[in-house]
């Protein structure tokens, strides 16, 4: 049951409304599933992807944190935004390298 509470990514609004109109049996039984065994949880995915984003931390030297902000803010990004583009981006430079 936990499958079909996990959505698929759309193609269009017009898929995804189908989806949740074609499963809504299916989730209302695992939502009342979950509350009767006391696994129903108030969390959204975005709460559950910034908690996974915190597993992970580095400790930067005071000089690159300091340009790394001045450099965000220069971009209208926030710090962890920006900080996690330019990792994205040296990895995958490093990869092709």
């Amino acid at each position: 049951m936990d499958d079909i509470l996990k959505a698929p990514k759309f193609e269009s609004e017009a898929a995804e409304a189908r989806w949740w109109f074609e499963n809504q049996d299916k989730l209302a039984q695992a939502f009342e599933t979950a509350a009767a065994n006391g696994t129903l949880r108030r969390t959204s995915l975005q709460e559950r992807r910034e908690r996974a984003a915190l597993a992970s931390s580095v400790k930067l030297d005071p000089a690159d944190e300091k340009l790394a902000r001045e450099l965000a803010a220069s971009k209208g990004e926030t710090f962890e935004v920006y900080v996690k583009r330019v990792m994205h981006e040296a990895l995958q430079l490093e990869k092709s390298a």
